[in-house]
């Protein structure tokens, strides 16, 4: 079961997180916090070879071992180098299974090799054909949520601020674009799509669908999730994950209501097209249209352009540091 995990997808902020800690209190799964391998850790993406050759091994582990989101993973950075370099970690695939294993240990699973594990990096939707590749058995889980509460999530977090609700809108869009693409091309067996707003208001019922699809029976001291005794993530995401600590409130739904303006959510409808009726989201009907809330869709997609272009001039001259979500004052390591 560890040799073929399965994989938590979506926006973020979709309720990927609720459905980890959901799925940790079966007896037979265990989720640790999320990895972000093939975005951070990947060989290749860091310039080595794949597999990682000898000459390049000690290079790669320190590549890895000095970023800043290795530090929050808590993971001995002397344990990894000697996998790498001593011990022969050096495909993607066992690269993944080595991250995957520490830190389920680290949780208290003394043994992880008798679990199904899941793997909950949400933009791990935009690696699946890597992912298939170092793990042909692997199944997705698609976790999505109405991009109007998907938008006002976001934006309410320190690590985000720099998007507007203009190019919040258009990153939903894109993913659920290409997440339509992959349950096609995937189908039922490897896929699966699920609501957070379904899975709020009837959560046995589809955490039975989720069950069924990995194939294990449904436990019911999963509808007890805040009950857990793993929180699932980092401390440095307590901030923004720690709700998921509570019983459900279904109070959230709909919460951009009384979060945006009129014009906002008129942004976001036109932004997301005809994606949002595809996934079962209605326009709002109470309220209307402008001209002028269209010149300010304008203004606002000409301020992006304008960031592109400072990001591009800036990458010709060598001044660019690409933005990693590094924290401000006050956060690193909360």
């Amino acid at each position: 079961m560890r040799e073929d995990p399965f994989f938590i997808i979506g926006t973020g902020r979709c309720g990927t997180t609720l459905l980890q800690a959901m799925l940790m209190c079966h007896e037979r799964v265990s989720i640790p916090p999320e990895v972000h391998f093939y975005a951070r850790f990947e060989p290749e993406a860091l310039g080595f070879a794949c597999p990682v050759t000898d000459a390049e091994a000690a290079e790669y582990a320190k590549a890895v071992t000095g970023q800043w989101y290795w530090e929050q993973l808590g993971l001995e950075s002397a344990k990894f180098e000697r996998a790498v370099v001593e011990g022969g970690v050096r495909t993607r695939r066992e690269l993944v299974l080595w991250l995957l294993d520490e830190l389920l240990k680290g949780m208290g699973e003394a043994e992880p090799e008798g679990l199904l594990i899941g793997e909950k990096s949400p933009h791990n939707e935009k690696y699946i054909d890597a992912i298939l590749e170092d793990f042909p058995g692997a199944k997705f889980i698609h976790m999505y949520r109405d991009p109007r509460d998907v938008v006002v999530s976001f934006l309410k977090e320190w690590w985000w601020l720099e998007k507007s609700k203009w190019r919040t809108a258009l990153y939903w869009r894109d993913v659920m674009q290409r997440q339509q693409r992959e349950s096609a091309r995937l189908g039922p067996e490897k896929y699966l799509a699920l609501r957070y707003e379904s899975l709020v208001d009837d959560p046995e019922g589809e955490l039975k669908r989720v069950c069924a699809f990995l194939g294990i029976e449904f436990d019911e001291s999963m509808l007890r999730h805040h009950e857990r005794k793993a929180s699932g993530f980092l401390a440095v995401e307590k901030e923004w994950k720690q709700l998921t600590m509570q019983p459900i409130d279904k109070a959230r739904h709909g919460r951009y209501r009384s979060k945006l303006t009129p014009a906002e959510i008129r942004l976001i409808e036109r932004t997301v097209g005809p994606m949002l009726e595809a996934h079962g989201y209605e326009r709002d009907t109470t309220i209307g249209d402008s001209v002028w809330w269209r010149l300010s869709d304008l203004k606002d997609w000409g301020a992006w352009q304008m960031r592109k272009l400072k990001r591009s001039t800036r990458k010709r001259l060598g001044t660019h540091e690409p933005h990693d979500l590094e924290f401000p004052a006050g956060k690193r390591g909360e």
